[in-house]
């Protein structure tokens, strides 16, 4: 009996061992699986680039209008004085020559800019449309520069010279007068900015992929699931 029951003994142990090798080996477990793939891949980044887009902006421009630009004979108007000459008191008459030339101005907000001349002294006036001077000056050459109103206005040249030369007097004066005014304009300009456009670029990237499959214990322990191909 005794020889028997370890005869029974061995061959269930055996049994035994055999099962949990059989059911040691079964696929049974989902282990996963990471595997490193290189990929392509279509990624944008932003180009800048110059536009121009046309805009309507508002200036200040200065206009001007010449309103005279002439010569003027200087015409006669009579005696004006008395003269003496030298030590014996010898008398002789200045001879006065005059020029009036009328203008008007059309603007409220305008400057009178300009230059007159002439070949002896004299005296320039600019005279308003009531008679009043509001300019004046003396000498051979001068220039203005001065606001004037809307309104009717004359040039007076006023020349002098002695009586006994009038007859060799002949050269004209000069004027040039011109009206300025500042003028709001619309200009239409190029405007620049900077814009943005989507470009394409294709890049290699890599990731890592998971997958499960089936493995046994044995390959579990000992690290051979590692080395399972993954389905496909």
């Amino acid at each position: 009996m005794g020889q028997k029951h370890w005869k029974y003994i061995i061959v269930g142990a055996g049994a035994a061992i055999i099962l949990v090798s059989v059911f040691f080996t079964l696929p049974l477990w989902n282990v996963p699986l990471k595997n490193v793939e290189t990929y392509t891949a279509i990624e944008y980044y932003k180009e800048p680039y110059r536009v121009e887009k046309p805009v309507i902006v508002e200036e200040i421009s200065q206009k001007t209008g010449v309103i005279i630009d002439d010569l003027y004979q200087v015409a006669p108007v009579g005696t004006v004085g008395v003269v003496y000459w030298g030590s014996n008191f010898s008398s002789g008459e200045t001879y006065s020559g005059m020029v009036k030339v009328p203008f008007s101005i059309e603007r409220a907000d305008a400057r009178l800019s300009g230059r007159f001349t002439s070949p002896v002294e004299s005296r320039f006036e600019i005279i308003d449309g009531s008679g009043h001077s509001i300019w004046q000056s003396n000498g051979i050459e001068v220039t203005i520069d001065l606001p004037v109103p809307q309104g009717q206005y004359r040039v007076k040249i006023e020349e002098e010279m002695a009586w006994e030369d009038r007859h060799t007097y002949d050269k004209d004066c000069y004027i040039h007068l011109a009206v300025m005014w500042d003028e709001i304009e619309q200009v239409t300009k190029l405007e620049e900015s900077t814009g943005y456009r989507d470009v394409p670029v294709e890049v290699v990237k890599q990731r890592t992929i998971t997958t499960y499959q089936k493995a046994s214990i044995w390959q579990i322990l000992f690290g051979h699931h590692r080395s399972i191909t993954p389905d496909t």
